[in-house]
């Protein structure tokens, strides 16, 4: 593609247009109404970034992503009068003004270089660099400037009394700089002073290109030979502003202030040639060129008429030679134009022949008589005005076929040879025909279809639409594929025709249903056929012997612009034609053509093939569209973050200043912001398409515009991609844009929850030891009052400590580190909602563990609810897998039975801790209540794994809580064995527990 392109650029410029009228290039102009600041463009440069620098009298602007902004540090300079613009190898950028002195920026650094700062003068013409010096000519002298240490030094010269030594321009011969003149000649720059080498003047421009140089003066050009010193004077140019080597060719600009004879001129064969109609430059008052060798755009700067952007690399270029066009078509390498003023035949761009209206009018006029009885509304032919004058004729349709070119008009349709004599007519009026196997079929308005079976007597079938629905009507156009005509429908579809079928509709058959057509496009080789709808949908069908089947749906969604009005296939492209443009859909990408390529939207009237380019009809001439440009190519852009919001503020670092930087870390509040950037390099910045994601494994987001708003992000990293679509290369690429993190907020940090863990543990073993003090504080006192009730008091102490194990047994180490381990691993497992749930359950049951130890009896209510929270903590442990269920046949209620606190819980304990295995992959615990008189018995019955206990080396020994429940009971009743019974068989564990007397 490379050398295509290459080869492209060379032949535009090399050969140039040869027909009067046709502009080769794509050019648009630009003004203050597109946003610069002046319509005088006195100096141009392309950086190494792709941002243009444009200098005017009014100031400093940028095109920057393919928008037009006024330069920052120069509106705070109120910098104006700009003379020249220049890049040095540091990618600073130095801007000189006639009166304010060199304007220095990179990176954000500016400032101002004057007379105080050691400058000559501070009216400057001209920069050069050479050797990391910067050249600075003034109107009084010139300085050089050290763009590392910004030293400045002005070597000396001898001053005339009648004029100042105003220096114009610099070049550079075999490592020695020189300097030219308005007035006093060229000089050698020396260390400290100047030496004189010629005595050109009126310099105004100068250019060293291989062995020449190149003076652009007020009079003309000089040539010089750097090796012999023979000078070679052109004087028959107007002032020659600026020179420069595009593409390897010398190019340059003049400006014919008083004679009107300036414009675009190269340096060929020894001689300068006008290239300025080419290039479609108005104006001829030039005074700057620029040229993006990436992008290959050649951009002129005007006195007064603003910037003109050639485009000399494109796709597209645009005849206006013809003017209106009516109908094209094609045969070999020539183009056949039907246009207002009659026919134009075309070769390689060249006019060969032109057949005007009146020929037309006047074959019509001898021979309309033939057939005029027979062409008439009767016989439902769509009715001729003969009295159309030759003025007024519309060509609506040409095709070639049988070495003739067939065109319909509005005074009937004419047979044309290939070098554009008219053989025949005959007195037909339609927009749609077509031929098949030799046989001319033509649509009638009036909803009829005329099937010829021997044109030049003009013998026909018409098939009305009475006759059946597969009669087509209100044909919009037709199409041949194969051995089958088809016919696209404007309300009733598609309908197909061949010497075997006959008319058929594709609607009534069910192959095609739907109804509102538009237009059709062929792609042959592939027995394809695509059909626009009026809803600006495109199906593509596949076409195999009798049958029609959609292979796939365009929706107009995927289109640039709508209302399609042009459908093409051209060298396996399909090109889609709307009101804003073109969509160009291949098998490797999509590409768009619109007005920033010169596609300014005209209405398209007809369009045509020869090899790979496509000729598309207008109202205002032909686009010429070379289809092969639509492949993909390697493109490199150069993405620039532009603006950090955080939260609305600028992004600043710790000194206080605006900073951007590729990757962040932000606290957990500074997580919304917009993101601006920009993309440079691309040819057309219109074309290009942004989506942006966070994360690798999330899904694509649009971009509006060019910055990303993105709004309370979470805690976490977040690797910013910027993917980009450009609809010009056809490429997709993805580019880093931002590495963020967010952090954790406080609470969701590791040492947070340890913390909290920590203190839980430490307050509740705080409170523990305090009521274990202060019941041995009141045991003591007890003890000293109560010395005679010494077996009351024996009582009341093993109670106490009964219901301290009770207490322990509750809260033992093992279960107490279980739940803090499971809350740990949700921590680490980025689980903050389950952590904290499990925190808040676990720290609701210490505190009705602490509550309910201190109290001597509690409802069964109290003591079920307990045992439910205690169940629920030591569920989420087994996530979830246990059943726990209540079942109550008690006739009295539950709040009204007391028992002592915390009395079911050992037997639950013991199921959970040894009865559930991994194994046991659906735990229940059931507990029923039972009512005998005023005794209540308590069954607690587990699925686990019972006698199998043995085999799976169950924990077997006394269980502390069962001898503290026997204990606690006794208190309460006089317990025998029969009151406790634990049975364990192959089922599970069941207990049974009586409490006697307990309803009162």
């Amino acid at each position: 593609m490379e050398l295509v392109k290459k080869w492209h650029i060379l032949l535009l410029l090399l050969v140039g247009l040869n027909v009067l009228g046709q502009n080769n290039y794509i050019t648009k102009r630009l003004s203050v109404s597109d946003g610069l600041l002046a319509n005088d463009i006195r100096t141009l440069c392309l950086d190494s970034n792709g941002v243009l620098w444009i200098g005017s009298r009014s100031g400093l602007t940028q095109i920057i992503q393919g928008n037009i902004t006024a330069n920052a540090a120069a509106t705070e300079f109120r910098y104006t009068n700009v003379t020249d613009i220049i890049e040095d190898s540091n990618k600073s950028i130095w801007v000189s003004s006639y009166g304010q002195g060199v304007l220095y920026q990179n990176e954000g650094t500016k400032r101002l270089f004057t007379t105080q700062d050691g400058l000559i003068s501070d009216r400057i013409r001209k920069f050069f660099i050479h050797r990391d010096q910067l050249y600075v000519g003034t109107v009084e002298g010139l300085s050089i400037i050290n763009i590392n240490d910004f030293s400045i030094r002005s070597p000396q010269y001898v001053k005339n009394r009648d004029h100042n030594f105003e220096v114009s321009g610099f070049f550079a011969v075999e490592d020695k700089v020189y300097a030219t003149t308005i007035n006093d000649g060229t000089y050698l720059i020396d260390d400290t002073s100047l030496i004189k080498v010629n005595d050109i003047e009126r310099v105004l421009s100068v250019y060293q290109y291989g062995d020449y140089v190149f003076y652009g003066c007020q009079f003309g050009l000089v040539v010089e030979n750097i090796k012999t010193r023979e000078l070679n004077y052109h004087a028959d140019l107007p002032s020659v502003r600026l020179i420069k080597e595009i593409n390897g060719q010398v190019v340059f600009v003049s400006s014919g202030m008083f004679e009107n004879k300036g414009g675009i001129y190269k340096w060929e064969n020894d001689k300068s040639v006008d290239v300025t109609q080419e290039f479609n430059v108005t104006s001829t008052d030039l005074y700057s060129l620029a040229y993006d060798k990436v992008n290959d755009f050649l951009y002129v700067g005007s006195e007064s008429e603003g910037l003109y952007k050639v485009d000399m690399f494109s796709a597209l270029s645009y005849d206006t030679s013809i003017g209106r066009i009516m109908a094209l078509t094609s045969h070999h390498k020539r183009l056949y134009v039907f246009a207002k003023n009659g026919l134009t035949i075309k070769s390689d761009d060249k006019v060969i022949s032109h057949t005007p209206n009146l020929k037309f009018k006047q074959f019509q006029e001898k021979h309309y008589h033939k057939f005029q009885k027979l062409a008439t509304k009767e016989n439902h032919f769509f009715e001729l005005d003969y009295t159309i004058p030759a003025n007024k004729i519309i060509y609506y349709k040409a095709i070639v076929k049988n070495n003739a070119i067939w065109v319909s008009t509005n005074i009937g349709m004419f047979e044309v040879d290939l070098d554009g004599n008219i053989l025949s007519y005959y007195n037909i009026h339609h927009y749609q025909f077509e031929f098949i196997n030799n046989t001319l079929i033509e649509s009638n308005p009036y909803g009829g279809v005329r099937v010829y079976s021997d044109i030049q007597q003009m013998k026909y079938d018409y098939h009305l639409r009475i006759e059946g629905t597969n009669i087509p009507r209100d044909i919009v156009d037709i199409k041949q594929l194969g051995n089958r005509l088809f016919f696209a429908g404007a309300l009733d579809g598609l309908y197909s025709y061949s010497d075997k079928e006959g008319f058929v509709s594709l609607k009534e058959k069910g192959s095609f249903t739907e109804r509102r057509l538009k237009m059709l496009a062929i792609k042959e080789p592939n027995k394809r056929m695509y059909v626009a709808t009026d809803f600006n949908d495109i199906y593509c069908l596949s076409v195999e012997n009798d049958t029609v089947k959609i292979n796939n749906l365009i929706s107009n969604e995927e289109l640039f612009g709508t209302n399609i009005n042009l459908l093409e296939v051209v060298n396996n492209k399909l090109i889609i034609g709307t009101n804003k443009g073109l969509t160009i859909i291949t098998k490797t990408g999509k590409f768009y053509i619109n007005e920033e390529q010169g596609m300014s939207n005209p209405e398209i009237t007809s369009a045509t093939t020869i090899g790979n380019v496509l000729y598309i009809g207008t109202t205002e001439g032909i686009y010429i569209l070379d289809t092969q440009y639509f492949q993909p190519r390697e493109q490199s852009l150069n993405v620039k973050l532009t603006r950090l919001l955080i939260n609305g503020k600028e992004y600043t670092d710790e000194s206080g200043n605006t900073v951007i930087k590729k990757e962040l870390k932000l606290p957990y509040q500074s997580n919304s912001m917009q993101i601006g950037f920009n993309v440079l390099g691309a040819k057309y910045p219109d074309k290009l398409l942004f989506k942006y994601r966070l994360k690798l494994t999330e899904n694509w987001n649009d971009v509006k515009g060019s910055k990303i708003d993105l709004h309370y992000l979470e805690a976490g990293i977040y690797p910013i991609d910027l993917k980009i679509y450009d609809f010009d290369s056809g490429t997709e690429m993805i580019y880093p844009l931002l590495y963020l993190e967010i952090e954790k907020p406080f609470y969701l940090k590791l040492w947070f929850f340890i913390s909290c863990g920590a203190l839980i543990f430490l307050i509740t073993y705080l409170v523990y030891r305090s009521r274990l003090v202060r019941l041995k504080q009141q045991q003591e006192v007890e003890a000293s009052k109560l010395n005679h009730e010494k077996d009351k008091l024996s009582y009341e102490k093993r109670l106490a400590e009964v219901k301290l194990l009770s207490v322990r047994s509750q809260m033992n180490t093992h279960f107490i580190f279980n739940v803090l381990s499971s809350i740990q691993f949700y921590i680490l497992d980025n689980q903050s909602e389950a952590a904290f749930t499990y925190l808040g359950k676990f720290s609701k049951f210490i505190r009705a563990s602490l509550s309910l130890s201190s109290k001597e009896r509690i409802t069964l209510a109290e003591e079920l609810d307990y045992l439910a929270k205690y169940v629920d903590i030591e569920n989420m442990r087994l996530e979830g897998r246990m059943r726990f269920t209540v079942e109550s046949h008690l006739i009295v209620e539950l709040n009204e039975v007391m028992v002592p606190p915390m009395l079911l819980q050992p037997f639950v304990e013991n199921s959970i801790v040894h009865a559930f295995p991994p194994s046991i992959e659906r735990p229940e615990i059931n507990i029923e209540l039972y009512q005998k008189l005023n005794d209540i018995e308590i069954v607690i019955t587990d699925n686990g794994i019972g006698s199998n206990s043995k085999k799976t080396k169950r924990h077997t020994g006394t269980s502390v809580g069962m001898t503290i429940v026997r204990e606690r009971m006794s208190f309460i009743q006089d317990y025998l064995d029969e009151d406790l019974v634990t049975t364990i068989d192959e089922h599970g564990t069941r207990v049974v527990m009586k409490l006697k007397g307990i309803i009162k």
